[in-house]
């Protein structure tokens, strides 16, 4: 009987050792179920390489930003003071006409099976609903014009609500995020444009930039001066001292060229740490770009400016010391546990 409980015991010490993996799951995750609708099929539309000229960002005769800019240089004073604020109803539908990405002349360096699923993709319903910020950026003439005119103009309406919408796109956050994850998938196979991803040609390398940024383009694009009310888009984008906008070229690839000093503002700051908290999971981010950036920002607004690479491998480091901590703890109670009781029974039958 004496074995029979001690056996009962050591296999509720090895149990106790058990770490469920839903336990490891993370608070704010959920599993989506896109709809049929949203499932991607074959793809897209048009566009010819081109260079990073297509990405709008500052002027080349644009004055930097001295190095020791600072909060108090408010961005009211380095932009148009009739900038629209964020809405505050939704918006369901894309301003019209609607910028599409993809619009330049289909490259003839593609190959056929790229070509087709790069032109069907960019007609899909869902694809344009979804319609990529990240993609617009850096492949749509049509948007390079909306941005054009409204600098023009002075008259940033339609830009703004074309981040409101790009922003929070139709017919949902989480569905077009798995919508996007499908297409990366599809754009990437054997049988569409991996080979000429491979062999870098300048279309397809964008657009999978592009797809692969769209989730943390689109958090990017959603942020708000808290003072204003203004997105910090629509501010780069207006902004008199306009070193800022190149934060948002880092995405797809682009240094900051060594003359630009960002602003020291919470713009600036919430934006790097944006990118800070996808570059170790989001293939699509050059880490070595948006480091240096990073560091660059850094010396001219002070060394706890953007701290997300510190703070985020500390963090790491601390959480996987303590839980190999913690499992070499467990296991070491149990087998001291098993040996003790071991030892009773042995003393007690001699």
């Amino acid at each position: 009987m004496r074995f029979i409980w001690l056996l009962e015991i050591t296999v509720c010490i090895l149990l106790s050792l058990a770490d469920p993996a839903h336990s490891h799951a993370h608070g704010s995750g959920h599993s989506l179920k896109a709809s049929k609708h949203l499932q991607p099929h074959a793809l897209l539309s048009p566009e010819q390489g081109h260079g990073d000229s297509t990405l709008l960002l500052p002027r080349p005769n644009s004055t930097a930003i001295s190095s020791n800019a600072t909060d108090s240089d408010s961005v009211e004073s380095s932009v148009d003071a009739t900038l629209p604020t964020r809405p505050s109803t939704v918006i369901t539908t894309p301003p019209s006409p609607m910028p599409t990405p993809l619009d330049l002349s289909i490259s003839t360096s593609l190959s056929s099976s790229c070509m087709l699923y790069l032109t069907s993709l960019v007609s899909s319903e869902t694809f344009l609903y979804c319609l990529p910020f990240s993609l617009l950026l850096t492949t749509s003439t049509a948007y390079s014009s909306i941005v054009t005119k409204a600098l023009a103009s002075h008259n940033y309406t339609t830009l703004n609500d074309l981040v409101t919408y790009t922003s929070s796109p139709q017919p949902s956050i989480d569905q077009c995020e798995t919508y996007m994850s499908g297409v990366m998938t599809a754009l990437t196979s054997k049988s569409n444009c991996a080979s000429d991803i491979s062999k870098n040609v300048p279309v397809a390398v964008k657009t999978k930039w592009g797809v692969g940024n769209y989730r943390v383009m689109r958090e990017a694009e959603s942020l708000v001066n808290e003072d204003t009310g203004v997105f910090c888009y629509i501010e780069a984008v207006a902004s008199k001292r306009p070193d800022d906008l190149y934060l948002w070229g880092l995405p797809g690839g682009i240094s900051l060229p060594s003359s630009s000093r960002p602003s020291c503002t919470k713009c600036s700051a919430s934006l790097l740490k944006i990118y800070g908290s996808y570059v170790s999971n989001t293939t699509t981010l050059n880490s070595t770009v948006i480091n240096a950036a990073v560091k660059r920002v850094n010396e001219a607004c002070g060394s706890s400016f953007v701290n997300f690479g510190k703070d985020t491998q500390v963090s790491g480091d601390l959480s996987h010391v303590a839980v190999g901590f913690m499992a070499g703890l467990k296991g070491a109670v149990a087998f001291a546990s098993i040996m003790a009781w071991i030892s009773i029974v042995y003393i007690d039958l001699n």
